[in-house]
């Protein structure tokens, strides 16, 4: 996964509100963590909330498994003169020199982890790494978008250079949505090269998510409506969770 699609994800994703997220985790930030300096952005992907991060002034690590989201990353803060460390991990055993005031999960990828013991290993691995009193923050598709919205529907977008498509199939007995994503992008003599990925996301529930971080050893302060930052309900698209690992 991300391989092509990594040099083509910021253009495809444009829309994405990342200042809004922005603004909702620093919210959180205030109201349950006292004076965060370090955050780790889990499954930073091409590091666009990374910059933000560090724009506001925390001392920002990303991780990823993707190389070349890695690269797209790193090529960006870079290019803005931005020191953020990136890293190579896996979310389910990551490591880190230190333990961190917040680590932040955004744009779903907790779905991607589509097994549920799996699941449980990232957030053992996110309590190992994260300091007393400090705070996990996440996102969820919803199992209501994955079925309802995303799930046997077709996308496609195209620019002056590439060509989108992607075929999503919702399955109920495992509760997994099914990308089929192609893309195509023009060569250098004019000729389309097409490139196939396939993106899985599964679609948990509230209560699941909570038991596997109460299980983990995190307590839940709240969940909320990524969008209204309202209760969540059944129409809710997307799910913020806030939890930490409380002072001994």
């Amino acid at each position: 996964m991300y391989e092509t699609l990594a040099s083509l994800y910021d253009l495809y994703m444009e829309d994405v509100p990342y200042e809004k997220w922005l603004d909702n985790i620093c919210s959180y930030m205030k109201k349950y963590c006292n004076n965060p300096r370090t955050v780790l952005d889990l499954g930073c992907g091409t590091g666009t909330m990374s910059i933000l991060l560090k724009k506001k002034g925390f001392d920002v690590t990303g991780i990823d498994i993707s190389a070349d989201m890695l690269a797209e990353a790193s090529s960006k803060a870079f290019d803005e003169g931005l020191g953020i460390v990136f890293s190579q991990q896996d979310m389910k055993s990551f490591e880190a020199p230190f333990a961190f005031d917040v680590i932040i999960s955004l744009c779903d990828c907790i779905n991607y982890i589509t097994d549920p013991e799996e699941l449980g290993l990232v957030f053992e691995s996110c309590r190992k790494n994260l300091a007393a009193g400090g705070l996990f923050i996440f996102d969820i598709n919803s199992r209501h978008k994955l079925r309802s919205i995303l799930g046997d529907g077709s996308f496609c977008s195209t620019d002056e250079r590439s060509a989108f498509t992607c075929e999503n199939f919702y399955d109920d007995e495992d509760n997994i949505c099914r990308y089929y994503v192609n893309l195509f992008i023009e060569d250098e003599d004019g000729r389309y090269s097409r490139y196939e990925e396939l993106h899985r996301e599964r679609g948990y529930t509230e209560e699941e998510i909570r038991n596997l971080l109460e299980k983990s050893g995190f307590k839940v302060y709240e969940t909320a409506d990524a969008d209204t930052l309202g209760k969540v309900t059944d129409t809710t698209e997307r799910i913020y969770f806030i939890s930490g690992k409380e002072l001994v």
